[in-house]
């Protein structure tokens, strides 16, 4: 034998012997077993199975859509970032490999090369930790003209302050911006460079720029 066991506040207790005894029931449990096994509640029962069931023969299509739907999001979601990841893989090595590139350009080259490309090196422009050993490497080079000046050493190209002094010496113009002028960088730069250190001065009987510096 089964048991059931109902948990019913008093109100609903007192209702349920009421009910009782208006049936004729004398015990309440078989009140309760009577309305259970009635044919009303057996056909409620079959009728609530029978729509339980078509509501979930209807829904059963949508779930599995709504399922497929979801595979689908998220095989597109998986492909997307495997193209993303592609995408950027080529980028992220084409500019570690572009580095490694200008890295290694820079490191074969050396102050001789710096020179040669640039013609001129100011000592107080240096932003190396030893200027000064950086201008005695080029002196033990023999490929530069080294002055001194009052505001730091100054290292020139040999063959380029040779075309420097040809350059400034065929300018007549007494004004040094307009002479100035007349050069190209960086030439002008260090025309302007020696004439404010003194080391250049214009000779109104030459009528031409002269440069005093030597090699030092």
């Amino acid at each position: 034998m089964k048991t059931i066991i109902l948990k019913l506040s008093d109100d609903e207790y007192r209702k349920l012997e009421e009910d009782a005894r208006k049936e004729g029931f004398v015990l309440i449990s078989d009140y309760i077993r009577h309305i259970l096994l009635s044919d009303s509640v057996q056909d409620n029962l079959q009728s609530y199975q029978k729509i339980e069931r078509k509501v979930q023969d209807m829904i059963n299509p949508f779930t599995q859509q709504i399922d497929d739907l979801k595979r689908r999001l998220a095989d597109a979601i998986e492909r997307i970032d495997e193209m993303e990841e592609l995408v950027k893989k080529p980028s992220i090595e084409g500019t570690t490999e572009k580095k490694k590139d200008e890295e290694e350009q820079t490191k074969k080259k050396t102050i001789v090369d710096i020179l040669k490309e640039r013609k001129v090196l100011y000592e107080n422009e240096m932003k190396a930790r030893d200027p000064s050993a950086i201008i005695n490497k080029l002196r033990s080079t023999g490929i530069a003209r080294i002055i001194s000046t009052t505001k730091g050493r100054i290292a020139i190209e040999n063959e380029f302050f040779d075309m420097f002094i040809r350059h400034t010496s065929s300018i007549k113009s007494k004004d040094v911006e307009e002479a100035a002028s007349q050069l190209q960088e960086p030439e002008r730069k260090l025309f302007k460079t020696l004439v404010g250190v003194g080391l250049i001065y214009y000779d109104n009987e030459k009528n031409s720029w002269i440069v005093v510096t030597g090699k030092t």
